[in-house]
This record gives C-alpha cells, sequence and structure tokens, in this order.
C-alpha cells in the first residue's frame, strides 16, 4: 500500500494497476483517493479503477470521483464514470456529473451504464437516456436501454417498446428485459411483445415468450401468440412455448 504513495510514478502507476487486478481493502482508501488527485502521473484512472473495484464501500469517494468525471485523460474519465456505477445507489449525488457526461463521447455509454448501476436514483436522467435510444451508436442504445430497465421508471415503457423494434439485436432484447424489470404496463408491454414474436432473431422471439409470461394470465391475442410459437422454426421457442402453455393448463 505505501507504493501508492511512491515518488516514482512508474512504481504509483503499477501499485494502483495491482490493487485494481486484486481488489482492495477499506483501509486503502485514503491512498487511493491520494492518488487519484495526483496530477504528476498516470496513477489517477487505475486509483478511480481500484475505488470502483470496491464498490458500495467507497461511497465516501463520490465526490472526488466526480470530479476525476471532468479529468482531461479520457482513461480517468472512463474509470472514475465506471467507478460510480458500480458503487451503485449510494453514487446518486453523481446523476447530473453523469447525465453531463452522456455528451462525452469518450464515456458517453459507460455513462449510461453507470447511471443504471445507480438504479431509481438516477430517476431524473430518464429523459437522456430515452433520447439516446436514437443515438447512431447501437452500444449507445443498448446501454441506454439497459439503464433505463434498471432505473424502472415506467414512463420510458412507450420508448423501450419502440426500441423493441430496434435494427440492432443487442438493442432489442434489452428493451424487452427492460420492459420486464420496470414491470411495464399490461398493454404497452404485450403490444411489444407481441410484435417481437415476429423477429428475424430467434432470441429476441424468445425473449419476447419469456416477457408475455411473466404478464400472467395471457390475454386471448397472447393466447394465440403462444400457439402459433409452438410452431417455430427455433427448437428452443417452441419448446418454451409448450412450456408455457402447460404450467397454464392449455
Amino acid at each position: 500500500m505505501s507504493r501508492l504513495g511512491d515518488p516514482d510514478e512508474r512504481v504509483r502507476w503499477r501499485a494502483s494497476d495491482a490493487l485494481a487486478k486484486i481488489g482492495l481493502e477499506v483501509g486503502s482508501v485514503d491512498s487511493l483517493v491520494r492518488l487519484l488527485r495526483d496530477e504528476r502521473g498516470p496513477g489517477r484512472g487505475l486509483a478511480a479503477e481500484a475505488l470502483g473495484r470496491l464498490g458500495p464501500p467507497a461511497r465516501a469517494c463520490v465526490p472526488d470521483l466526480m470530479a476525476a468525471v471532468s479529468d482531461p485523460r479520457p482513461d480517468v474519465r472512463w474509470r472514475a464514470v465506471w467507478a460510480l456505477g458500480r458503487i451503485g445507489p449510494a453514487a446518486a449525488p453523481a446523476v447530473l456529473t453523469l447525465r453531463a457526461a452522456l455528451a462525452d463521447p469518450d464515456v458517453r455509454w459507460r455513462a449510461a451504464e453507470a447511471l443504471g448501476g445507480i438504479g431509481p436514483g438516477a430517476v431524473g436522467a430518464v429523459p437522456d437516456l430515452v433520447a439516446l435510444l436514437r443515438d447512431a451508436s447501437s452500444n449507445v442504445r443498448w446501454r441506454a436501454a439497459t439503464a433505463l430497465g434498471a432505473i424502472g421508471a415506467r414512463d420510458a415503457a412507450p420508448a423501450l417498446a419502440r426500441a423493441v423494434h430496434d435494427l440492432a439485436e443487442n438493442v432489442r432484447l434489452a428493451a424487452i428485459e427492460g420492459l420486464v424489470q420496470m414491470r411495464a404496463g399490461r398493454a404497452v408491454a404485450e403490444e411489444a411483445f407481441l410484435g417481437a414474436l415476429g423477429d428475424a432473431d430467434s432470441r429476441v422471439r424468445l425473449h419476447a415468450l419469456r416477457g408475455l409470461d411473466r404478464l400472467g394470465v395471457p390475454s386471448r391475442a397472447a393466447q394465440r401468440a403462444l400457439e402459433t410459437a409452438r410452431r417455430d422454426p427455433d427448437e428452443s421457442v417452441r419448446a418454451e412455448a409448450a412450456r408455457i402453455l402447460r404450467r397454464r393448463g392449455r
């Protein structure tokens, strides 16, 4: 631990790198914060990463990590953003900082991911995340959809329902899972899941079936869709439809 304060920046870098890889003890937090504030060498980013690996016990470091989100170096910014997401709900004071980071091309998808890590406490970021569902990058859209599900704001359900028809498969899957996670209203969710049963990707169809199942007793339209899914070209989809129907006595 004493090597974090070594005058040689290479030694400090290696020490923080080791901590980031092997995990840390609560007693190391003060040393890592000092390294995070150190403008002399490259150890700031690795200090932020190490704090993130500590998770919620690093909650007292949220202000320092927030400051690091504006660091001139991209590697420091993205690691600070990542660390805030790992700290989780206790990092809620950083929501405004992370919302601003959504405009940073070097960290934007990580900022969306971090907001999801904070969960319901990041509800103020929902409009920003909904806007990102139209981003040119499928990676950004995917993270935004995942974050919206984790935050659980039901007013974002219509936007997630539209994302079920995104061009990127990972975005479509995240949108379905997000609707399930936020327990979206039946009308919105069922329409989205029924539409997804016509998807070209069998994994999307499978997740849509599971989404329908989680809505409870199927409507007539859902019942017909389940019966149709028993004849799906994909074996896993057929098996899932049959399982749901058997469990519901059909």
